[in-house]
This record gives C-alpha cells, structure tokens and sequence, in this order.
C-alpha cells in the first residue's frame, strides 16, 4: 500500500515525488534517524534515477507523507557556488564540480517548525554524500530559493549535521 500526501503542494515536482514515493513497508525498512523529531514522523532517502533523489518525511499515524526534497546531480552554474563546492572538496571527499541541486521541497505548514524541513535535508545530503557529492540550492543553478528553504540552510540544527560553505553543504559524516 502506498501512502498519501496530506496536503498537496502546487508544485510540478509534488506529482514526482507523488509518483516516485516508496511503500509504507520501505520506509520501515529505511528510515534514518536524523534529529529529534515527532515520534510519528520518518525520513527516508532513495535514488529515483540516475542522478535524481527524493527524500521523504511519513507520518506513519495519518499514513500520510507531510514532506518531500528532490533533487538532481547538476554542475554548479554559478562562479560563486562553483568556489562553494571546492571549499568543500578541500576537506570532504566529495565533488568539487558536480552536486545534487534541490530542485523542490515542502513540508506541510502543519509541520513546519518540528524539525521536519532540516530532517529532510540532511537526508538529501546524506543521500548526496554516499555519492560522493555535496548539496546546494536551487540559486547555483539559475534557480531560486524560498525564503523558508533558507531558513533550513542557516539553522542550528541543519548546521550540526552538515558543513556548509555559501549555498553548498556536505554531512559532516564524510570527513576526509
């Protein structure tokens, strides 16, 4: 059986993470536990296809997914972010001209503020690192990022997981 989305976000990306999104008994199988979040809610990583992620927050309670980051292996575009990346690369083992770019999150308003947005993106950067690659916003790539999506990259929280240099991060994890 596979879950649902609580709530649906207006995003192009919500109908792939829809259509990518694992079974309620995959998610069991590979949660992370990352932070202290509400008991009911898990975090799970996959790879969706070649050079693309999705990471995913489940409310096993409601069954219901209540938050999403997908991302894809891009190079930086952006001199800036470019200098970000081999900042990194000098002290973790990853990448220093390739990254997964988020492309899209969400989380539910109803769980904003639980630690659920900086769970899913430490996850996308864990997911990241096993691939020998560092996370950056959307902006590396010509993008944008929201005004909450930044709030995640300058917290506490997301920082004691990850390094982060500029609109580039990297799990701690992978210490050269």
């Amino acid at each position: 059986m596979k879950g649902k989305f609580r709530k649906r976000s207006n995003t192009e990306d919500s109908h792939e993470a829809e259509q990518l999104r694992p079974s309620r008994d995959e998610i069991f199988e590979t949660s992370v536990a990352l932070i202290d979040l509400p008991e009911e809610v898990r975090i799970w990583t996959g790879k969706t296809a070649p050079g693309r992620s999705l990471t995913l927050a489940y409310d096993h309670e409601l069954e219901a997914f209540v938050g999403y980051v997908v991302a894809s292996q891009k190079r930086a575009a952006s001199s800036e972010c470019r200098q970000d990346l081999r900042s990194l690369a000098d002290e973790y083992d990853v990448s220093e001209v390739f990254a997964d770019t988020i492309r899209q999150s969400w989380v539910d308003p109803d769980y904003r503020g639980l630690g659920v947005g900086v769970a899913l993106y430490v996850g996308a950067a864990i997911q990241a690192a096993e691939r020998g690659l560092a996370i950056m916003a959307e902006e590396c790539d010509g993008g944008g990022t929201t005004d909450d999506a930044k709030r995640v990259w300058r917290s506490r929280d997301f920082r004691k997981h990850v390094a982060v240099s500029g609109l580039a991060a990297v799990f701690r994890g992978l210490k050269k």
